[in-house]
């Protein structure tokens, strides 16, 4: 225990100073610093996916990459070694213990892709065709770079576990950080509700580390996303580059919250446009997207998989039948096809191929009956909290 609170302690010293590249403002210490600790987790992601495709991402080469941010830490010391950041740091520090200590089952994914993906990237540079071998490969989320890039010589292969810890840390406290100074300054608007209310649903549905995967990373970032452009204030071109920074991560944990983007754009003037060529985060925005689509189209020779208009024939590796196939069926299992198969009223001879099945809303009958009172039961609860917080 005393072991694991150290390592986790120390890792904070060197991804929350490489979040000044992004975040310089100094306001409340600790919305600060748990904004750096966020960005400094896409860049380490973005440093890990880069580094991959020309090295594997073995203990050695990891730690000196976590090694070389000593040089930053050297130069902003007098920034980060005070009382409050050695605060923030023991508070994140025992919100991911607890988290971690409290987790005690790997959901199947993690088997499944997640675990055996993180060890393959530990092991070889990106290999073409990976999705060959396994499809689920093609879905692997930006997460696991980040994953792969933590089992260093300081933390050890127990290292993989933590940056989902590490940015739900950074993500509740920025939170309640916003909430107390919100209401410091009695500023009782739309932002203090939302975050709020995000906050009750965190504790309410998100309180079981062993069920995170790669989707609550992606959520808590878009609640995160959503929060900040519910300030009252214009955003400047740092700014807007910054959040757009935080969408395309979004969207590299989970391609269907592609409209996070959008999100962001709403806010984007011609002022914005006119400056936006002239910073440095643009640049960093492009690369780490190009970076990505490079990697996708080696993996899978797709875009984005599996979207199979965006999948290459051109590519020895690609291979659009299993695009078509794994398509077909994403689309059917979130229509609940599980239990549609499994239902016994239905004979083997009447039931719907998993194409046709989510054809023209044959699908409905079957979510119903099963997914939606289970969503139901989710968020009664949470609709009631917040009924019964604007009545009183």
């Amino acid at each position: 225990m005393i072991n694991l609170f150290l390592k986790v302690l120390t890792i904070h010293f060197f991804l929350i100073p490489i979040g000044i590249f992004f975040v310089t403002k100094q306001e409340n210490k600790f919305i600060t610093y748990s904004t750096q600790l966020i960005y400094g987790i896409v860049l380490i992601s973005f440093m890990a996916l880069f580094l991959n495709f020309f090295t594997p991402l073995n203990q050695n080469v990891n730690s000196l990459t976590i090694m070389t941010l000593l040089l930053i830490i050297y130069k902003k010391w007098k920034l980060f070694f005070n009382k409050e950041f050695i605060l923030f740091s023991l508070i994140s520090t025992f919100i991911i213990c607890f988290l971690i200590i409290e987790s005690n089952v790997n959901r199947p994914d993690a088997g499944l892709y997640h675990l055996p993906y993180i060890n393959i990237i530990n092991e070889e540079k990106i290999i073409f065709g990976l999705s060959n071998l396994h499809f689920r490969y093609a879905h692997a989320s930006i997460m696991q770079h980040t994953s792969a890039i933590l089992n260093n010589l300081l933390l050890g292969i127990n290292g993989i576990i933590l940056p989902t810890a590490l940015l739900a840390s950074a993500i509740l406290i920025n939170f309640t950080s916003r909430i107390l100074n919100l209401l410091k300054y009695k500023k009782y608007n739309l932002e203090l509700f939302f975050l709020l209310f995000i906050q009750i649903y965190i504790f309410y549905k998100m309180n079981r580390y062993s069920e995170y995967g790669n989707d609550a990373p992606a959520h808590l970032l878009f609640f995160y996303l959503i929060s900040i452009t519910l300030k009252d204030k214009l955003f400047d071109t740092k700014e807007i580059l910054n959040l757009l920074i935080i969408s395309l991560f979004v969207v590299l944990n989970k391609i269907i919250l592609l409209f996070s983007v959008f999100i962001v754009l709403i806010h984007f003037t011609k002022k914005h446009f006119l400056n936006v060529f002239k910073n440095k985060r643009f640049y960093f925005l492009v690369l780490f997207f190009l970076i990505w689509v490079i990697k996708n189209i080696a993996i899978s020779g797709c875009l984005i998989f599996p979207i199979t208009k965006l999948c290459s024939e051109s590519l020895l590796w690609s291979n659009k039948n299993i695009s078509k196939s794994v398509s077909i069926e994403n689309e059917a299992w979130a229509k609940a096809w599980p239990d549609y198969v499994n239902d016994k009223n239905t004979t083997k001879e009447d039931k719907l191929t998993m194409k046709n099945y989510s054809k023209n809303f044959n699908w409905i009958t079957t979510w119903y009956s099963k997914h939606f009172k289970f969503i139901s039961s989710i968020v009664f609860p949470y609709v009631l909290i917040i009924l019964l917080f604007f009545m009183f």
